[in-house]
């Protein structure tokens, strides 16, 4: 019965994304997340046949509150392109680093603090918030076909 197997992916999708959703702009929460538990959250969120998202922060674990910075960061990345392409999330000892590559990269306006968010560009300041609360630097280059930020 192929019917039940979708149904059954289509449940678990939803559950991914609400897991996202969660995690990205519900309340903060103490305790950590696994990389690859949140990498399996994300893809649900992010992967679909016009973007892929390379997630390579697998076996580390991470702070809920990084976790939802990581989140609103890659939504923000993700904007980026309008037509596809892959998002690619890595980190150093140090520092994440967000890679956008597609045929053509968008830079969004709401990357400017002064610019006026609509609903669909909320992550924008919700980012900023957080990274001003942590005290976490974001720089960002460009060109058509890759946006790199890091953080």
């Amino acid at each position: 019965m192929p019917e039940i197997g979708l149904i059954a992916d289509s449940v678990a999708s939803a559950n991914g994304k609400l897991q996202f959703f969660r995690i990205c702009f519900g309340k903060s929460a103490e305790g950590m997340i696994g990389g690859t538990a949140a990498g399996v959250i994300a893809k649900s969120m992010i992967g679909t046949p016009r973007l892929q998202l390379d997630w390579q922060l697998n076996g580390l674990d991470f702070p809920r509150d990084t976790m939802k910075l990581l989140y609103l960061v890659l939504l923000c990345a993700e904007t980026a392109l309008p037509i596809g392409g892959i998002v690619t999330v890595s980190a150093t000892a140090d520092r994440f680093r967000f890679i956008a590559e597609g045929a053509r990269i968008a830079v969004d306006q709401a990357w400017d603090a002064s610019h006026d968010p609509t609903p669909a560009q909320i992550q924008f300041p919700l980012a900023r918030e957080l990274l001003e609360a942590h005290d976490v630097v974001l720089a960002m280059t460009s060109d058509e076909e890759r946006l790199t930020i890091t953080l």
